[in-house]
């Protein structure tokens, strides 16, 4: 189920929102390990899924975690067998416990519901209302906290208030623990009221996630863990380190990443490498050219200005227009030259050295959006995907491991005594798909 779900995210959300998960490397290889971020996108919770996606992706079931869920969510009759075979769990102070004993991950949104309608105008703050449950598992049981910023999620609807006061009134709160009625703009149902609306298409905004640096307290233990000072000061880092990222996120995101604003920079950029001289690109690298850019590279061509350019342009294309015999002979010189090197097999050579191909393919294999690598690197999607079909090998299968009947009989019987066919698998070393295919077979 892990496997379909997050093929499903990488091949739907993840180029839709044009998402980037970015500190993966920061993940601590062992020991306990609390991810705790902010909630974002009221009701699809979008970060949450590129989170988990791009840790399976990343580390396979080693680092991936289970999630706290509120209960009105996993207890939807639909969704429910679906979010209990990703790893959903009742929110609960006992189940948390058991997985921070374990020295499982999780992953926990303090916030909760209140953080998740929070009105677009507060994007950028924290809702976690004072828990520090999170932070005194961690002191507990003596497991890192890596902070989780997400950003981009609340722009796929906005949510103009979460009006607590209407909820209070209408009893919502006392009877499903939900502490909102956010009053939505979303599409295309327009303004809606109340947090059970009906499936909307979000907006396609970026959505950058980040894994901040770990943090690992000083001072640990149960003492530590019943110490409310210390307990309070601990969360009072968790949630500033998760501002201050919030803030720049935000910044990154409205400043390089709008939709608008991309649309607009490509054009200009295009529009000034057609005017710079000899055709040469002098746009800094890693920036796209501005507008404002364009005035200068007009100034710098010798006795041209805006008319004058202009007006050159259009006389180029009446006189290109009005020769058909000179337009033939240079189809006929492009069609020699194409049959030339069609015929020598030879392309044109690339500006990038094998190394830096490889360094391009290594860091498109680590959930990185391919448009924002490809922008970096100042290369077009069709270039990447060249060299990515180009590079890739097709070894032979590896053999499943061989296993006896006995063995097979004993994983199905503990699997039927309520333990989890993920980390069954995890300890055969072995894809849930060979699971239940042997298990099929057994049953034959």
């Amino acid at each position: 189920m892990i496997d379909r779900i997050t093929a499903i995210v990488g091949k739907t959300l993840w180029p839709y929102h044009r998402a980037e998960v970015r500190g993966l490397e920061r993940v601590p290889a062992q020991g306990g390990l609390i991810y705790v971020g902010n909630h974002n996108g009221y009701p699809y919770m979008t970060e949450g899924w590129l989170l988990t996606t791009a840790l399976y992706r990343a580390f396979g079931m080693a680092r991936f975690p289970y999630f706290l869920m509120h209960p009105v969510s996993l207890g939807l009759p639909l969704l429910n067998p679906l979010f209990a075979a990703y790893g959903g769990v009742r929110a609960a102070p006992r189940n948390a416990v058991k997985i921070v004993r374990a020295g499982h991950p999780m992953l926990v949104y303090p916030g909760a519901e209140a953080e998740l309608m929070r009105p677009y105008r507060e994007r950028t703050r924290l809702r976690f209302g004072g828990q520090t449950s999170h932070v005194r598992l961690a002191l507990r049981f003596d497991a890192a906290i890596v902070p989780v910023a997400a950003v981009g999620g609340h722009s796929t609807a906005l949510i103009l208030d979460d009006l607590p006061w209407l909820a209070e009134l209408l009893g919502v709160k006392r009877r499903l623990n939900i502490g909102a009625w956010p009053l939505m703009l979303s599409f295309p149902w327009g303004l809606t009221l109340g947090p059970f609306i009906p499936p909307y298409v979000p907006w396609p905004a970026k959505i950058l996630v980040e894994l901040l640096e770990p943090i690992r307290f000083s001072r640990t233990g149960p003492d530590a863990a019943r110490d409310v000072d210390w307990v309070d000061e601990c969360a009072a880092q968790v949630e500033r380190v998760l501002e201050e990222a919030l803030a720049r996120l935000e910044a990154e995101r409205r400043e390089q990443h709008g939709l608008v604003r991309c649309a607009l920079d490509t054009v200009t950029s295009g529009l000034g490498r057609w005017l710079a001289p000899d055709g040469e690109d002098r746009s800094k690298p890693g920036r796209p050219l501005r507008v404002d850019d364009i005035g200068s590279r007009l100034a710098a061509i010798p006795g041209a200005s805006t008319t004058d350019a202009r007006s050159k342009v259009a006389s180029e294309r009446r006189a290109k227009a009005a020769s058909p015999r000179r337009r033939a002979a240079a189809g006929e010189t492009s069609a020699a030259g194409r049959r030339t090197k069609a015929a020598s097999g030879r392309r044109g050579r690339s500006r990038h050295t094998p190394a830096e191909i490889a360094a391009i393919l290594a860091q498109g294999r680590t959930c990185e959006s391919v448009e924002a690598l490809c922008r970096r690197w100042r290369i077009s999607t069709s270039t990447y995907y060249r060299w990515r079909r180009a590079s890739r090998s097709r070894p032979t299968a590896p053999a499943p491991p061989v296993m006896s009947p006995a063995a097979l009989r004993r994983a199905f019987a503990r699997a039927r005594r309520g333990e989890r066919v993920v980390d069954l698998c995890h300890e055969l070393g072995i894809s849930r798909t060979t699971y239940y295919r042997w298990r099929a077979r057994l049953d034959a």
